[in-house]
């Protein structure tokens, strides 16, 4: 789901795919959209033998994204640094178990074993067990993080539920007097 770039990890991305698809054959790789890279990751596929196993098909419209995350089993991001990712908050809502960078943005909304797994950053051998792990639970526990990921986001990644607690914050900083700008 992330532009094929270097701040997104797609190295890392591949390289831990290739790892845990060794241990596991059964796995398969979904790339949507594109990126500076687009070459950089067509030659990964081919050079690792991955091509009947990763699919790439392009940029896909929005209205069509939901049909890709109700079919994923695992969403994985492995961004160098990021803000709250909106198409994590995408899977999360859609109830997909994510994997993804362990940097503040993502312990926010990312639990380890309770609706996802976070990974080291940089570290492809620390995603592949991150996604193995995620690969192997049972159907009873891939069905109960759904149902966790699902409430996370209607509680907290509702813009119309939370608009108004963002305006009441906002407020309180632009309230005369609560900021001191020292700008002449």
């Amino acid at each position: 789901m992330r532009t094929w770039e270097k701040l997104y990890g797609i190295d890392v991305l591949l390289e831990s795919f290739r790892i845990a698809h060794e241990s596991e054959h059964g796995l398969r790789l979904l790339m949507l959209g594109t990126g500076s890279l687009r070459k950089t990751v067509e030659g990964f596929i081919v050079n690792h033998g991955l091509r009947d196993v990763v699919h790439c098909p392009g940029q896909v419209p929005h209205s069509e994204l939901v049909h890709y995350f109700q079919a994923a089993d695992i969403y994985m991001s492995c961004a160098y640094s990021d803000g709250t990712s909106i198409s994590m908050l995408e899977a999360l809502g859609v109830g997909v178990p994510v994997v993804a960078t362990d940097i503040p943005s993502n312990r926010e909304w990312i639990e380890t074993g309770v609706n996802g797994w976070l990974g080291k950053v940089g570290d492809p051998e620390n995603f592949a067990s991150a996604l193995l792990g995620a690969s192997r639970i049972s159907d009873v526990e891939r069905a109960a993080m759904r149902q966790r990921n699902r409430a996370l986001a209607e509680e907290k990644a509702d813009w119309d539920r939370n608009i108004g607690k963002l305006m009441a914050a906002y407020t309180r900083l632009v309230q005369p007097g609560s900021v001191r700008s020292d700008a002449g």
